[in-house]
């Protein structure tokens, strides 16, 4: 597995660093720290929830949208964290020669960018997002899915609302492949190979900093080592708080589901599946070129 390349010392306008928020993962604390080192550095960032609002995305970042000042921000911030796709990277380049956009450099010299991925095991991921979203009814009030367990959902009922709602269905392989070239509804269909996707994706992984939350120490100190400009802030990560949904531990794990609704769940965030196995490899790889020692790993041994 190739090494990481070394990051930029200070993020800049021809190389940003992206922070791909994927939710649930613990990346709003993250997030967080992501942004004082930004202001420590010294240099323009767009985090949501800090620089923007909680709800940004680059959903946002059209020519003719009519938030000209919006615009101007994404064109110039050196630091980006939310949940950006990766479909940021090709409205970054739209931007560049645009009246009054800032010019990356991009058109010239191709795009480049360090960057920053959190992931999650995602049988874990999908039942945060579940009890904070669904069965809550907080995204969608009338589904039939409120305030039912998810050990009360059949085969039937996971399979309609995974491949039905973009907001649970695959969501590593979703954010590190973006929407524009694989259209949604697409993706909602039974016989949909997600093969490009996770070939994307592990690309991504591969050249990014990835934290993993089951390995939260760990995940500190690589980025307090692999990242340059946040160097000295591994002890402020290490301290933080993991944001995610709350009374996780209520929740059901898939050894609580019927046997024929968990195999049904593993099948379908199978890409996911994957995407995590692949994770960890490069999460392992990239310890052991920093010389941090794995926590999990030692305890085991």
């Amino acid at each position: 597995m190739p090494p990481l390349r070394p990051l930029a010392e200070v993020p800049t306008l021809r190389k940003p660093f992206i922070f791909f928020h994927i939710p649930k993962c613990g990346g709003t604390s993250l997030k967080a720290v992501l942004h004082s080192s930004a202001e420590a550095a010294g240099v323009d960032s767009l985090v949501s929830c800090h620089d923007t609002t909680c709800k940004m995305s680059e959903k946002r970042v059209r020519l003719k949208a009519r938030d000209v000042d919006l615009l101007r921000k994404f064109s110039c911030a050196t630091v980006f964290g939310g949940h950006f796709t990766t479909d940021l990277l090709t409205r970054l380049e739209k931007l560049e020669g645009a009246p009054e956009m800032c010019t990356r450099g991009w058109k010239l010299g191709g795009t480049d960018y360090d960057c920053l991925v959190p992931i999650r095991e995602p049988i874990a991921q999908f039942v945060s997002n579940y009890y904070q979203e669904i069965y809550t009814g907080k995204k969608f009030e009338k589904t039939r899915y409120k305030n039912r367990p998810l050990k009360d959902l059949s085969p039937e009922d996971l399979e309609s609302l995974i491949r039905g709602n973009n907001l649970l269905n695959n969501k590593i392989a979703l954010y590190l492949s973006g929407n524009d070239r694989h259209p949604n509804r697409e993706r909602s269909r039974p016989s949909y190979d997600w093969t490009d996707e996770m070939r994307e994706a592990e690309g991504q992984l591969s050249q990014c900093v990835v934290t993993v939350l089951e390995e939260w120490e760990s995940s500190a100190k690589l980025v307090g080592a692999a990242v340059p400009w946040m160097r000295g802030m591994g002890e402020e990560l290490e301290g933080t708080t993991l944001h995610v949904a709350p009374n996780r531990g209520k929740h059901e794990g898939i050894g609580d589901l019927r046997p024929e609704s968990a195999a049904a769940l593993r099948q379908l965030l199978l890409a996911d599946i994957r995407l995590y196995e692949r994770g960890l490899e490069v999460f392992q790889a990239q310890l052991r070129q920093y010389g941090i020692e794995d926590a999990h790993s030692s305890e085991e041994g």
